[in-house]
């Protein structure tokens, strides 16, 4: 099947079907790695048990390699509900609610996170209404398979709290790590000032972590990096070093640089960065990196348009994340970036991306081999090209890779695909 015919099954509207046309044109629907033979079939679209209107999607694999899918969607009583189900092979389980009610938080740039751990345990954060100042981040975990939720906790840090938010998280020993961004109305620290602050005379957005026990107990509480970009994502993964997220710095400078600081057994956090792009812009481009780990291996995805020239690029390491090869460009000419990436069982990845066709924007997915060529692209659906159109995800479980991504439609929607990966 085309990639133009992939994409008609996702309900492509009719104005970009022309943009997709000419893509498909170029970028087979199944595409094979001549270095490593590894093949990514054409996309077969899924139910989704999403409802119409839902937004901000979710994906997650629990140690079984059960997907998770999560969303918000609308309230018949108003406000909204974070939601989630776990594809079962053929169908999507009865949809459960983690937390709804008028003061849970829809914004595009600040989504909810859901993490299923083994033995039926779950973690999951949302940012909530808070009675006075901004948002606060909500955590809150589950012992039984998310049938209920433990009371939440508010992790609010900074001072006066200008947005609490952005959340990641990883496991970690008996419970879960989390990683959040805290804004504060303080000045931030000058230029020259010591390497996190932010540009001087703007407010600071911080990232902060912690470590929540399902016994109740907090500890390992830090200050990851005391200025960050404060829309970007983070992103979390766990190596056999432990703990490591990834993030966009934000310098005395005003540079937004991609940094990866290693968190467990941490006195003292030191980030490093895996690639300095230099990129210096005026505002934040919304434009998270992806990050995924197993054992020793590290493969790092991100965005960048240093110099005027966009790009999405790609990192290995082979040593928890502690040095990476060479990081390569890995884009088809025109990214948009909002980047996912997933370690194969052979030490390469698949990574997923946003691509400017006109004013609309396709979603590729491509294989990349550390020293090899990348594969060809394989194209999944066209998003809006507005800047607000969401964050496509992108899990891998065993030899099957799972994707979501929001439709801005009236009403929204979520659409859900899979992609075989054949060696």
């Amino acid at each position: 099947m085309s990639a133009h015919a992939s994409a008609l099954r996702f309900g492509t509207v009719a104005v970009v079907v022309g943009a997709l046309a000419l893509a498909a044109a170029r970028t087979p629907g199944a595409a094979t790695d001549p270095a490593g033979g590894v093949r990514l079939d054409s996309p077969v679209s899924l139910p989704s048990p999403a409802p119409e209107g839902s937004t901000g999607p979710g994906l997650a694999v629990d140690p079984s390699g059960r997907v998770h899918l999560s969303w918000l969607e609308p309230r018949a009583a108003g406000g909204y509900a974070f939601r989630w189900a776990a594809w079962e092979g053929r169908k999507w389980t009865e949809p459960r609610v983690v937390a709804e009610g008028d003061s849970l938080v829809v914004d595009w740039t600040n989504l909810p996170v859901l993490l299923p751990l083994a033995d039926r345990r779950m973690a999951a954060a949302w940012p909530w209404k808070a009675a006075a100042g901004g948002p606060v981040l909500r955590v809150s975990l589950s012992s039984d398979g998310g049938a209920t939720w433990a009371p939440p906790v508010d992790l609010a840090a900074g001072g006066a709290a200008a947005q609490q938010g952005q959340a990641a998280l990883a496991p970690e020993g008996a419970g879960v790590r989390v990683v959040w961004a805290a804004g504060s109305a303080a000045p931030a620290p000058q230029a020259g000032a010591t390497r996190g602050g932010s540009a001087a005379g703007h407010a600071s957005f911080g990232l902060h972590t912690t470590v929540l026990g399902f016994d109740g107990s907090r500890t390992a509480t830090q200050i990851v990096d005391a200025s960050v970009c404060d829309q970007c994502l983070p992103a979390a993964a766990r190596a056999a070093s432990g703990v490591l997220v990834a993030y966009r710095d934000l310098d005395s400078a005003g540079v937004r640089d991609i940094r990866l600081a290693p968190l467990s057994g941490q006195t003292e956090i030191r980030p490093l960065t895996p690639a300095a792009d230099g990129w210096k812009v005026p505002g934040c481009p919304v434009n998270g990196p992806a990050l995924d780990a197993a054992g020793s291996r590290v493969a790092l995805a991100w965005y960048t348009a240093s110099g005027g020239k966009a790009q999405v690029r790609l990192g290995f390491s082979a040593d928890a994340g502690k040095t990476f090869g060479a990081v390569e460009r890995i884009d088809d000419g025109g990214p948009r970036g909002r980047v996912s990436v997933s370690l194969l069982d052979d030490a390469s990845a698949v990574a997923a991306w946003l691509e400017s066709r006109g004013d609309s924007a396709l979603l590729v997915a491509r294989h990349v081999r550390p020293g090899s060529p990348p594969g060809e692209p394989v194209s999944l659906g066209v998003l809006s090209g507005r800047r607000n159109s969401g964050f496509p995800r992108m899990v891998r479980s065993a030899d099957e890779l799972f994707f979501a991504w929001p439709e801005i439609g009236r009403p929204a929607r979520i659409l859900v695909a899979q992609v075989r990966i054949r060696k």
